[in-house]
């Protein structure tokens, strides 16, 4: 299954890490993952910096450790998202569903209108 960082947070907060199967995702999970992070500490100040920075940490680790990371096909990726309207983020967990054809674990709303995704009462 792919995962992107939106679907990696809601797995975290249901409790159900554990329950990913083959997970795979691309390295922009990184940024993303950063960038929400960025958000809970500096905007809504949900996390003090050093939480964020050890979260960070954590997940880097757990995500190297666990999951195939794949090296998107940028020009294929810029395609999707152009023809989709899709963020790039988000068209390059689309590209990485198509190569390997399996569902993404999301609770992006507009990835979901592109692919199957995984039903998280059902992880």
């Amino acid at each position: 299954m792919i995962v992107d960082a939106s679907g990696f947070i809601k797995v975290i907060k249901l409790g159900k890490v554990e329950k990913l199967r083959e997970p795979k995702t691309t390295r922009l999970i990184f940024y993303e993952l950063g960038n929400v992070l960025w958000k809970e500490s500096k905007i809504f100040k949900r996390f003090s910096p050093a939480e964020a920075q050890a979260m960070l940490k954590d997940w880097i680790l757990w995500i190297g450790c666990n999951f195939d990371i794949y090296e998107p096909d940028w020009h294929a990726t810029l395609g999707i998202a152009l023809n989709t309207g899709l963020s790039y983020y988000d068209a390059s967990y689309l590209w990485l569903a198509k190569k390997v054809n399996e569902p993404i674990v999301t609770a992006d709303k507009d990835l979901k209108k592109y692919w199957k995704a995984v039903d998280f009462k059902r992880l």
